[in-house]
């Protein structure tokens, strides 16, 4: 611990030359940031999705899936979620159940996403193929 009547750790010239040279560097730190033309805010959406199931070949233990999804957004500077289309996706599926506690999946999704100047988004089309399995297992009060 350092006594009160002795000088302190650091003599009072280089404390004032610390505080002097670390100011510029925070000074010239701070100067060089610059401004963005991006904004932080709200963007409206809404989201809407219809699916429908259906047999394809009983016997072989065959469905089809179809899956269309709506996504409208509106801007900084309106408050309206169905300004614009955002998106449009369309997803058919086969899906095989033959197996006891297994599903397999194959799908394809065609999703367009379109321009909005105002937002900032791009038109984008994207073609996915997808392939995915799920497993159940017996639970004594259900399944996982």
């Amino acid at each position: 611990m350092l006594n009160p009547e002795k000088e302190s750790l650091f003599p009072k010239k280089i404390t004032t030359l610390i505080l002097i040279v670390s100011s510029i560097f925070l000074h010239q730190a701070l100067w060089a940031q610059s401004e963005t033309t991006k904004q932080i805010g709200f963007i409206p959406a809404s989201i809407g999705e219809v699916d429908v199931a259906f047999p394809l070949l009983e016997k072989w233990k065959i469905s089809g899936q179809v899956d269309v999804q709506l996504v409208t957004q509106g801007a900084y500077t309106n408050s309206n979620p169905y300004a614009y289309v955002q998106r449009f996706v369309v997803r058919p599926w086969l899906i095989y159940s033959g197996f006891k506690h297994m599903k397999f999946y194959v799908g394809y999704a065609r999703n367009k996403k379109y321009e909005i100047e105002e937002a900032g988004n791009p038109e984008i089309l994207e073609r996915r193929l997808i392939l995915m399995g799920t497993y159940m297992q017996m639970m004594p009060r259900g399944s996982l």
